[in-house]
């Protein structure tokens, strides 16, 4: 999720790929057309606009960046999925760690600890939520014959013992927090421990003494 090149996922099989940054999001065709000239295309230039974006924004914002940092910095994730087995699939999560710009490394001194949680990670986890029923997975609802499905529905469908979804989660640094940060909520919501899986790399400190530990 840092230089957002997705073809070599695309050709080990995942479909249905996502990338937001910020409070965009780029969405992937899918990977049963992935010889075709229209979706190739469309592969290669999606993630060098979510790069464009990010470039032209930065000086635009920079002013703007210090006198309120939240409104310009909404993290970045890559989303996609995998049949693993006979209607079952992989839901893969991944958010990327602290930008280069300036908002990125303002929510990381977001010290604040209210209720035991990072504020800074919590907001970006927070507007991460806030687009799960924007992310849309069209390729596995062709295959479970559904009308539509995002990934709202994949996480109330995780709550039951007999999901056909395992999501699995990742992130390095500043998305490592999020990760950790994302799976807690899921858990506190009923999500089935073994429906869920994350891993992390060299995660910042997100919560205090005063957490509220799930047993």
């Amino acid at each position: 999720s840092y230089n957002l090149n997705i073809r070599p996922w695309v050709d080990a099989g995942w479909s249905d790929i996502t990338i937001k940054i910020r409070d965009r999001l780029f969405h992937s065709v899918d990977t049963t057309d992935s010889d075709s000239l229209i979706q190739s295309l469309y592969n290669s230039i999606a993630p060098y606009f979510g790069k464009k974006t990010k470039r032209k924004k930065k000086r635009k914002k920079i002013k703007k960046q210090i006198v309120n940092p939240y409104k310009a910095e909404y993290g970045r994730a890559i989303i996609m999925s995998r049949e693993i087995a006979d209607g079952k699939f992989a839901i893969a999560i991944a958010f990327a760690g602290t930008g280069r710009n300036l908002t990125s490394w303002l929510s990381n001194f977001d010290f604040a600890h209210d209720d035991g949680i990072h504020a800074g990670f919590k907001k970006l986890t927070d507007v991460f939520f806030a687009q799960v029923e924007n992310i849309e997975f069209p390729s596995i609802a062709d295959k479970l014959d559904f009308e539509s499905l995002a990934l709202r529905d994949i996480l109330l469908s995780v709550k039951n013992d007999n999901s056909p979804f395992l999501v699995f989660v990742s992130g390095h640094s500043q998305g490592a927090a999020l990760l950790q940060l994302f799976i807690y909520n899921l858990l506190k919501q009923g999500v089935k421990f073994e429906n869920v899986l994350g891993y992390g790399f060299a995660a910042p400190t997100t919560v205090s003494n005063s957490f509220e530990q799930i047993d």
